[in-house]
């Protein structure tokens, strides 16, 4: 798509847009550039055939005093950042914020229905747990966590780090601590009408009885969603297609256990803790997202093969080979100062780097010419000293 500035939305503002990066069903998300400054954002700005209805432009400041608020006085970690608000010159309003590399959970699972490793399930939940922590004391609840709503930043020699997005459909209730400018805000929804995606949507939620009164509960359901997709590489209720059988389903039928749709080995302890999150009923459910967090933890701690995995750099994956070539009998040793907890773990280390390196295919030879610049050192090292 080709902008020009007659066809750039964001013409007389402060931006100039660089490209489209996705559309949405309210909204379009562009990469954009700061004119004076230079520095790359994303703006969301919304749709043309959106523009006469005020109960969407109601949604784009709601959005905006959300992300605003979450991130006074200090910027949280797991939750986009937004940077500015403003109208564009046809009246659209658009949203400025931070430009996040990487993909969403929903764009890494399309490209197979494998189960995510337990470990690197467990990290995604809780990092999605801590964003859900600081925006439920504000006394909001996002309404619409799904995988795509769910982005994973792409790591630099740590962790990858998961940020919540798009709180377009988020609502905002009388509860939770000092909420600032946020206020308690009724957008008019006809009482038929469903608010968020119905695979991921929670009992409650999906009930036009009890829809308008959803809390935080619900976005933990949602969170067990999105586990449980992780752990079973597909979602529950998978074979629905209609959106009121996914509703019924929702409401009404069990859930599988992870056992029925996976022929991983999960820990019954683990299992346990998820579908408590997915029970039907909100007060069987944890309490909050803090209590949620809390479960996973002690979880963690009890079973040290569930702990996060370290995110080894191109670099680093490189002289790790490039050991375990030269000493393979010294394996466990160069596992463990690489952060790796075992042999096991390699397989999807080596798939991490492959998916890095079709994104950056000089990557590659930069990899392998590591590897074997490391390997001459550590055989040129090993070679006995000649006496003189």
């Amino acid at each position: 798509m080709i902008l020009t500035n007659e066809t750039d939305p964001l013409r007389d503002t402060l931006y100039e847009t660089v490209r489209l990066l996705r559309i949405g069903g309210m909204c379009e998300i562009y990469e954009v550039r700061n004119r004076a400054s230079g520095e790359v954002f994303a703006a969301k700005i919304l749709r043309d055939a959106q523009r006469r209805s005020p109960q969407t432009h109601d949604r784009m400041r709601l959005e905006r005093d959300i992300l605003f608020e979450v991130h006074r006085p200090t910027v949280h970690h797991h939750v986009v950042r937004p940077i500015a608000f403003g109208t564009a010159a046809d009246g659209r309003p658009y949203l400025a914020m931070e430009r996040l590399r990487g993909r969403t959970l929903q764009e890494i699972a399309a490209e197979g229905d494998d189960p995510m490793p337990a470990p690197q399930a467990i990290d995604i939940a809780l990092q999605i747990l801590d964003g859900l922590f600081v925006v439920h004391a504000l006394g909001v609840v996002h309404r619409d966590l799904k995988p795509g709503n769910v982005f994973l930043s792409r790591p630099r020699g740590g962790r990858r780090l998961v940020k919540l997005i798009d709180f377009g459909l988020a609502k905002v209730s009388a509860q939770g601590r000092g909420v600032g400018r946020v206020a308690p805000l009724f957008i008019s929804t006809a009482d038929e009408v469903f608010v968020g995606t119905h695979r991921y949507t929670a009992p409650e939620q999906a009930d036009p009885k009890t829809a308008r009164n959803v809390d935080a509960r619900a976005d933990l359901y949602a969170v067990g969603l999105v586990l449980y997709t992780m752990l079973c590489g597909r979602e529950p209720y998978y074979d629905l297609e209609r959106h009121r059988d996914l509703l019924r389903a929702h409401i009404q039928e069990a859930i599988d256990p992870p056992s029925k749709e996976t022929t991983e080995r999960l820990s019954p302890e683990l299992v346990r803790i998820m579908m408590k999150a997915l029970a039907k009923n909100p007060a069987d459910r944890f309490a909050s997202a803090q209590e949620f967090s809390v479960a996973l933890s002690q979880f963690v701690e009890r079973h040290p093969s569930t702990a996060p995995q370290k995110e080894l750099s191109a670099l680093e994956h490189a002289r790790m080979t490039a050991e375990l070539e030269v000493s393979p009998e010294r394996q466990s040793e160069i596992l463990a100062r690489y952060g790796v907890p075992s042999a096991q773990a390699l397989p999807e280390l080596h798939k991490k780097l492959e998916e890095n390196v079709r994104r950056t295919p000089k990557l590659r030879k930069k990899w392998e010419a590591e590897v074997e610049r490391h390997r001459e050192l550590l055989l040129k090292s090993s070679r006995p000293h000649r006496k003189s």
